[in-house]
């Protein structure tokens, strides 16, 4: 009944990851006595994992571009320098054929030979798994082994070493397998590598514990309570889940609204305020953490100056016409006051909502407060 086995326990664990259902009496009593200081700290524990799962993911998009970048350089460079040079035709197009041929060898290599659920979308199989329907090895260890074995065999194998929630080589050979499959010119893209991907780091960041590095290790390796193993109960993990999945396709597509509609529209079944605010941070996160490290990359030691928000497409018209983002850009300092504002925005309706000043039932507000309204929040 260990549901967290496969990460360690807590000194006292909750009951919910000791049974498989939240609804029994234990799971009642332990919660009928818990502090508001054990909530508040799972809520902040809540928010600042969602926070951890979109810098991840953004960390994983840079990595995945770069690569692809290379494996371009790589492929096209060299035969058009032999081009330039008057190779003729038969000797640049074999090579380009030989490399692109090698980089796709790699990413069949990677589902074949180190881990088959890496293989295909996994778009679909996420979604299955949002929507209530646990899909034994989609996100765990199963499948055919390494060695070929049989879905039988790999059953068998899964209950015999209890798997953990993610695995990292899944992880590793689906976000290599895309770098290589693009890089070798197969009509692939990202999207849906970076939901399973997405999935992957946003249920095993919640879980705060690894199987393989508890294997790896010969202990059991897994945070407690108090450093964030908070979630790893079934709806939990669920919902980060989601929010991974959000984070990958924002960071994919560098579209962090894209990705969040993504995860309440498509993904769950039902709307979730955590998923929804949650995958927010998430996915602002991981777009902001992509564009740091692009910047950071492009020009090293002036990342202060680099503009921001310059490349867009507006659908229509592009940004070669527009010339939005050469007048319309951001610095990386001007972040915290954006979230200032953001925050004073959202501060203010609490303390000031349903004053006599707009027909309310409340306290009449003062001047200097009514002007600072009228000043710094538009009313």
């Amino acid at each position: 009944m260990d549901r967290g086995g496969a990460f360690g326990g807590d000194p006292h664990p909750s009951p919910s990851t000791l049974s498989p259902s939240q609804d029994n009496d234990i799971e009642r009593e332990w919660r009928a006595h818990r502090t508001e200081a054990d909530h508040s700290a799972e809520a902040r524990w809540g928010w600042a994992l969602a926070f951890v799962i979109g810098v991840a993911m953004g960390g994983a998009a840079f990595i995945v571009d770069w690569g692809i970048d290379a494996l371009n350089d790589v492929r096209f460079l060299p035969v058009a320098a032999s081009i330039a040079a008057g190779a003729g035709f038969w000797g640049p197009a074999a090579r380009f054929v030989g490399v692109s041929a090698a980089f796709a060898g790699v990413a069949g290599a990677l589902v074949s030979f180190v881990e088959p659920l890496a293989a295909g979308s996994g778009v679909a199989e996420v979604k299955t798994y949002l929507n209530g329907i646990h899909i034994r090895g989609l996100l765990t260890v199963g499948g055919r082994g390494a060695g070929g074995e049989g879905w039988s065999t790999a059953a068998a194998r899964a209950r015999a070493h209890p798997p953990a929630l993610h695995q990292i080589r899944t992880l590793v050979a689906k976000l290599a397998g895309v770098v290589f499959a693009i890089g070798g010119g197969l009509i692939a893209g990202k999207e849906g590598p970076f939901v399973h991907g997405g999935g992957i780091v946003g249920g095993g960041v919640a879980a705060a514990g690894s199987a393989t590095l508890s294997r790896a290790l010969g202990r059991r390796v897994a945070a407690p309570r108090a450093a964030g193993g908070y979630f790893r109960g079934d709806a939990d993990h669920r919902d980060f889940v989601a929010v991974g999945t959000a984070a990958g396709v924002a960071t994919a597509f560098a579209a962090p609204v894209g990705g969040l509609l993504f995860a309440v529209e498509e993904g769950a079944s039902f709307y979730s305020t955590s998923i929804f605010w949650r995958g927010f941070l998430a996915t602002g996160a991981g777009v902001l953490t992509l564009h740091l490290a692009v910047e950071a990359a492009s020009h090293p030691g002036s990342l202060l100056r680099a503009h921001f928000g310059r490349f867009r497409d507006f659908g229509l018209y592009s940004d070669s016409l527009a010339f939005y983002g050469s007048r319309m850009f951001y610095y990386v300092w001007d972040v915290p006051l954006f979230c200032a504002i953001g925050a004073a925005g959202g501060g203010e309706p609490s303390g000031g909502g349903g004053g006599a000043g707009r027909g309310g039932g409340g306290a009449p507000r003062g001047r200097w407060r009514q002007c600072s309204e009228i000043r710094f929040g538009g009313q």
